[in-house]
């Protein structure tokens, strides 16, 4: 019996992450309704990617349903996500931009303070995970230096990853039938729920929402 209560346990720890998301938030406009939900635990998208993207990337999961025979055509760009703590924000980011067929990975080794998702500016996201376009040298308001190390990665993990990317993205396509899928924006996964704002501004309105609980 102890050993089935234990099994039963393991099991339920072991889906656990895959439960840590916010709620759906749900918005109509005049063409079609938008509904959406943020993932920003760590776990859950290693689980769900096998990578955790360096840990800098959420994932917003989608649901849109056009009215009236409506044919949307999206773009990654009618859609952002933004941090009101530091004004760190980020358009839906591709998968090949992501992850492509040869990735450099970035580590930075601070000697102390600051940092570019440390700061009290702005911060543009966005770019491959770990370099993402970031200024170099910017944020350390603490007076520590970074030391960076590039190294490529060439093996077919990283295009098992981009794979991945693609079959779970929300369809770009034009169509007039629903659709579902995720999208992937570069902002700092440690941010606060209540301080996330995604917006959609598109050639069918706009909207925004909140994530907080």
């Amino acid at each position: 019996m102890r050993s089935l209560l234990w099994f039963s346990m393991t099991a339920l720890a072991a889906v656990a992450p895959l439960c840590a998301q916010t709620e759906w938030r749900t918005v109509r406009l005049e063409k079609l309704e938008l509904s959406a939900r943020l993932i920003n635990d760590v776990r859950q998208i290693e689980q769900m990617l096998g990578d955790d993207l360096d840990e800098e990337f959420i994932l917003i999961e989608l649901k849109l349903r056009p009215f009236y025979d409506t044919h949307m055509k999206l773009s990654r760009e009618d859609f952002l996500l933004k941090s009101r703590a530091d004004n760190e924000t980020s358009h839906a980011q591709s998968p090949s931009r992501i992850a492509g067929s040869s990735v450099l990975a970035l580590g930075q080794g601070r000697t102390s303070g600051g940092g570019v998702f440390g700061q009290a500016g702005p911060v543009l996201g966005g770019g491959l995970p770990g370099i993402g376009q970031r200024p170099t040298g910017v944020g350390n308001g603490g007076g520590g230096t970074a030391e960076t190390t590039v190294n490529a990665k060439h093996d077919a993990s990283t295009q098992t990853l981009v794979e991945r990317l693609e079959a779970l993205e929300l369809p770009l396509d034009e169509t007039n039938q629903d659709i579902s899928g995720y999208l992937y924006f570069q902002v700092n996964p440690k941010n606060k729920l209540k301080r996330l704002v995604f917006y959609y501004d598109g050639p069918y309105g706009e909207a925004q929402m909140q994530f907080d609980k």
